[in-house]
């Protein structure tokens, strides 16, 4: 799982988890990440806990002329150069 954290104080590390379903899988291994952090940062203390959070809206790309138009948001000189070569993104 590659999820974001951050720490709440000195001891606490919390875990942003996007769905319920990610929180039960790491509920099943949370005993052993525990233990191995407490025994590789040698901090007895160390706590997990997790955060639902809700996930940002992305916009999906799938056509040629969508991912054209994305690029050119990014790179406007993309329009200009499509301009003098005659290029069809569509294509």
């Amino acid at each position: 799982m590659k999820q974001e954290f951050y720490l709440k104080d000195e001891t606490t590390i919390v875990i942003k988890c996007l769905n319920p379903v990610k929180i039960d899988i790491l509920d099943r291994f949370r005993p052993e990440l525990a233990s191995h952090l407490k025994r590789t940062l040698n901090n007895r203390f160390i706590v997990l806990e997790t955060e639902l959070v809700e996930a940002k809206a992305q916009r999906m790309i799938y056509t040629n002329h969508e991912k054209f138009n994305y690029l050119m948001e990014k790179q406007p000189l993309l329009r200009d150069l499509r301009d003098r070569l005659g290029l069809d993104p569509d294509f």
